[in-house]
């Protein structure tokens, strides 16, 4: 899972602003999401603008996401090994 947290040169973290991610409790959410749209008979295309980061989608594709939903095609070319499954780009009509 994702601990990401940056640090002052002094040590200090509550001096500077990290992003602390409780993995065992985004895993659970993952895995509950994955689990509700299994349940309904729905294909789950997480989109990434809520997270950005690559590592969380693999999770959610582990966990039976069908695909990703990216807004924008650089995006997708960006991440080739998440994106490489399935993705989905979606239009405005």
């Amino acid at each position: 899972m994702i601990n990401i947290m940056k640090s002052s040169a002094k040590g200090a973290l509550e001096d500077t602003p990290y992003l602390l991610i409780d993995g065992a409790k985004m895993g659970r959410n993952i895995l509950k999401m994955a689990n509700v749209a299994r349940g309904s008979g729905v294909a789950l295309r997480p989109h990434v603008k809520t997270h950005k980061i690559p590592s969380i989608a693999k999770e959610q594709l582990e966990a039976g996401a069908r695909g990703i939903t990216v807004a924008r095609y650089p995006r997708r070319k960006s991440w080739p090994l998440v994106a490489s499954k399935t993705s989905l780009l979606p239009t405005r009509l």
